[in-house]
Parts: C-alpha cells; sequence; structure tokens
C-alpha cells in the first residue's frame, strides 16, 4: 500500500504508488499538483498584425511564451494575413482562433488555417475556385 495517507493503490517504488511516486520524482513532492496541458494563453490572444509585420508577431508570440515550430509559425502567420485579406471584424477573428483551440487550450493552427481559407472562400464568391 502507498504510504500516502488516505490513498488505497499498491505501492511501486519508495513506498509510494505510481501517482505519488511520479509527483515525488517531477516536483520534489507528493503534495505539489500541477494543472495538465499548456500554461497562460496559447497560440494567439486577439492581437493581429498586418501582412508586413511578421517580425512583430513572432516577437508578440515569444513574449507571451508562445513556442511555435518554423513550419507552424508560417502556417500560423499565413491564417493571420488571410483573416485579415477576408475582412474578419476582431470578433469574427478572436471566434476562428476560439474553435481552433484545444480542449487543453493549444491552438491546432492546422484547424485555423483550414477555417480561415474556408471563410475567405465563402466571403469571395466572385472567384471561381473549382
Amino acid at each position: 500500500m502507498c504510504k500516502i495517507k488516505g490513498c488505497e493503490a499498491n505501492a511501486v517504488g519508495k513506498g509510494l504508488c505510481a501517482k505519488h511516486y511520479m509527483r515525488a520524482r517531477r516536483h520534489g513532492s507528493t503534495k505539489v499538483v500541477n494543472k495538465r496541458g499548456p500554461k497562460g494563453p496559447r497560440g494567439g490572444d486577439g492581437i493581429f498584425f498586418e501582412p508586413g509585420d511578421k517580425d512583430n508577431l513572432k516577437s508578440h508570440l515569444l513574449a507571451h511564451r508562445i513556442r511555435m515550430s518554423p513550419r507552424t509559425f508560417e502556417r500560423y502567420w499565413t491564417a493571420n494575413k488571410i483573416m485579415l485579406w477576408s475582412r474578419m471584424t476582431e470578433k469574427q477573428m478572436l471566434r476562428t482562433i476560439k474553435d481552433a483551440q484545444r480542449p487543453n487550450g493549444s491552438l491546432n493552427v492546422s484547424k485555423l488555417v483550414r477555417d480561415t481559407v474556408e471563410t475567405y472562400v465563402k466571403k469571395h464568391p466572385e472567384f471561381d475556385w473549382d
């Protein structure tokens, strides 16, 4: 049995169950419980940049501790440009970003690009997309 008071699980190491053993290894204490998923806002927070402001967007994301691979950043930058080109209001942009977020708060950039392209196509029926 786990040596933590109230825990009935079988001990796996140092007298602790798997859950408490991993907490002790990760945080140095069995009492520390961190929430799963990313900390803070991820992948965009409602600030939109003009097509010439790529470096400013990159700096903004880094300042807010939002890390993306170069490939993911390029897709995020593409989605940002498409949202501006489609003349979405800021409220529509925020809604599109919120819809592309995963349950843990991280941003599904592929879904964001897909949704922004669909919005652009719907707003511009004058183009022959076939």
